[in-house]
């Protein structure tokens, strides 16, 4: 209040110039009494020494006002702080969004209970604020200096600036706080931080106990993410889409058309005087309204404001917002609405005909018959698997599609293979029909993974595909490009010898050596698998595991599976020799077809000690981790390959894995365009 006092004083009564100044009628004025009566908010009523200049305010509440009076009674009764008559009401204040009604008071009659004036046929209307502030509901606020911490509570507040009613606990004093130099202000409700950055002091009144603030934010622009070059593209939608929210300050709801859009953040324009959007504020809920109607919600943060344009005295603002967090199924809605945007023929999880996308597998040459061979013994449960995947969207999976005229040309599938990391597999294209399918569908995966790693619902801190070495497409796209970039923090190669297990070698460790044990994995045996790992590799197969984790638990992954009816589940084994670490054995299961050639429903293998694990005893141990797999030769990748060629064991082929770490992908894309034109980033 004693700011608002202030304000009125040194302002409004000594001819100083305001913004927004005019006058308003009588209509307006009572109407205004009556909104505030309504929302049960109070007003000031400021009195006058009749000898000095001295003022003190009480908060008044108003009554209903149908005619010519206006009545008020006390919120506190004055006369506990001062001595009434010796005081002249000079005249009430009332809040008018932002702006303050200043009615004078004419032969006031001071009652006991409050005190009834005659209203004038108009009043000054004034601000002089360049912004419009507005009433804040339970936020707690921390202001930190140099460490001293002063707590309160948000009165009101704007995008420009915010006042904060705060309190010093002794030893600490106001006088610690150096109006001149920055602070930290923290905004709380109900225990989420909701806005924390530095604020410079506007003014200040109070004593040195308790003090209203106003503060101004001193950044425009927040950092939250490292920056990118390749992000996510922006669209002007030619159809409105609209934020509508809740503001978490005022409690207020508001609906703002957004400017443009990508999978990764919007941007709303606004009213500078009107803006309540601070740079760094985190609104907890905000729903991206899409032409019809659908309403898709999520977590957003304010990372910037600037100036658009200038309309006369009246200045327009754009606030950029960043997804921080987004349901994945909604996701996918945004982006699916973004691509049939940028491109009618791509396609976003579609649902597709089951018929179509089989002849496109076969007549593409992705099903060949090798591969058809192994698939025929689950041949039904891989068909019920695919009608699932295709026509009910599971979280865990995403499919993208490029078709003319209802027929496929080009597919890649993503599913969420670990804890963190996603699979890119089932890349085909009709070369036949169209040349670029393949590019289109590779450019929508590229644009799909900008949009979605930093939302962290997706769980996409890596992306890892397997392919073969004698693949001309992915050894160029995914292969020569990490060399390229040759840091395998960032990008990473590592090679696998593939078999099913029936191929192997038989027999079984001698009866008289009991020094080895096959045993559940401990936190112990994963850190020495990181060590060897370190020493070999360097690269990010481990983290894209979830391996880099001592406990190697991923049950958010298994629950997204459970949720959508479907299985996962990774065990881990040790092969150890008097305790000495051999080799641990990754049993990863899903169901069978998941991926066609069963990389994720396999045992994968990793050699710590290649001199010693004889060819028998990993067989052996293979064997008995198998049982649980249906059928009679699920399929094994093993690490290092060379381990293979040392011991004269046979295989079928070679898969390299290549995982990215998404959050260095600027690398990645820039080789991309450098290698292929077609590329849209």
């Amino acid at each position: 209040m004693e700011d608002t006092a202030i304000l009125v004083n040194t302002k409004v009564h000594q001819g100083a110039h305001l913004e927004q100044t005019r006058e308003v009628d009588k209509e307006y004025l009572i109407n205004n009494v009556n909104y505030t009566n309504f929302q049960e908010d109070t007003a000031l009523a400021r009195f006058r020494h009749k000898r000095y200049t001295r003022t003190f305010t009480v908060e008044v509440r108003p009554e209903p006002c149908f005619g010519d009076t206006l009545t008020v009674a006390w919120v506190e009764d004055p006369a506990q702080s001062e001595q009434l008559d010796l005081f002249e009401l000079q005249d009430i204040i009332l809040r008018d969004n932002g702006n303050i009604l200043i009615i004078p008071a004419v032969d006031p009659i001071i009652e006991e209970a409050g005190f009834t004036i005659p209203l004038p046929e108009r009043v000054s209307c004034a601000s002089d604020r360049a912004s419009n502030r507005s009433q804040a509901a339970g936020v707690e606020a921390t202001v930190l200096q140099n460490g001293s911490v002063f707590k309160g509570i948000l009165i009101d507040f704007s995008a420009a600036a915010f006042k904060i009613d705060l309190s010093a606990v002794p030893p600490a004093t106001f006088r610690w706080l150096n109006t001149e130099a920055p602070v930290i202000v923290s905004l709380v409700q109900e225990n989420r931080m909701y806005f924390s950055g530095e604020c410079r002091v506007l003014r200040t009144a109070g004593n040195d106990h308790k003090k209203t603030c106003v503060f101004a934010p001193v950044q425009s622009k927040v950092q939250r993410f490292k920056a990118k070059e390749f992000r996510g593209k922006r669209y002007t939608p030619p159809s409105p889409l609209y934020a509508s929210f809740t503001h978490p300050f005022s409690e207020k709801t508001w609906e703002l058309p957004i400017s443009d859009i990508s999978g990764s953040g919007f941007s709303i324009p606004e009213h500078e005087y009107h803006s309540k959007l601070i740079p760094g504020l985190i609104i907890p809920e905000i729903n991206i309204v899409l032409p019809g109607g659908t309403r898709l919600p999520c977590t957003a943060q304010v990372i910037y404001k600037r100036e658009s344009m200038q309309r006369g005295r009246d200045k327009e603002v754009v606030s950029g917002f960043a997804i921080l967090d987004m349901n994945p199924e909604h996701h996918t809605r945004l982006l699916c609405f973004l691509h049939q945007e940028n491109d009618s023929n791509s396609f976003l999880c579609m649902n597709v005909d089951m018929h179509e996308l089989w002849h496109f597998f076969f007549d593409s040459g992705f099903i060949y018959p090798k591969k058809y061979a192994y698939m025929l013994e689950n041949k039904e449960e891989i068909k019920a698997t695919y009608r699932r995947l295709y026509t009910e969207s599971p979280g865990i999976a995403r499919h993208f599609i490029y078709q003319q005229d209802g027929c496929i040309l080009g597919h890649m599938s993503m599913l969420r293979s670990y804890e963190n990391a996603w699979l890119l597999h089932h890349h085909a294209s009709s070369k036949h029909k169209s040349h670029n399918a393949g590019l289109h569908v590779l450019n929508q995966v590229g644009s799909f993974g900008n949009n979605s790693h930093r939302i962290h619902s997706m769980h996409m801190d890596y992306l890892l595909c397997y392919f073969r070495p004698e693949n001309r497409f992915p050894k160029k796209v995914f292969g020569e490009i990490a060399e390229k970039i040759g840091d395998p923090c960032v990008c990473s190669l590592d090679s696998y010898a593939f078999f099913h297990l029936t191929e192997g070698p038989a027999g079984h460790p001698s009866a008289d050596d009991d020094s080895w044990s096959l045993e559940r994995t401990t936190s112990r045996d994963i850190r020495d698998l990181k060590s060897y790992y370190e020493q070999v590799s360097g690269g990010l197969m481990l983290k894209s595991y979830n391996l880099d984790d001592e406990t190697g638990e991923s049950d958010t992954l298994y629950d997204a599976y459970t949720k959508t009816g479907f299985f996962r589940s990774i065990s881990l084994f040790s092969i150890k020799q008097e305790q000495d670490l051999m080799a641990v054995i990754m049993v990863d299961r899903s169901d069978a077809g998941l991926n066609m050639s069963d990389l994720i429903n396999s045992i994968k293998v990793f050699i710590t000690d290649q001199k010693h694990l004889s060819r028998e005893l990993l067989f052996y141990c293979l064997r008995m981790v198998s049982r649980d797999f249906t059928g009679s030769s699920p399929s094994v990748l093993l690490f290092p390959e060379q381990y293979m060629a040392d011991n004269e064991i046979g295989y079928e082929k070679t898969y390299t894995l290549w995982v990215i770490n998404m959050e260095e992908s600027d690398r990645y894309f820039e080789h991309l365009k450098k290698l292929l034109r077609f590329t849209q980033y």
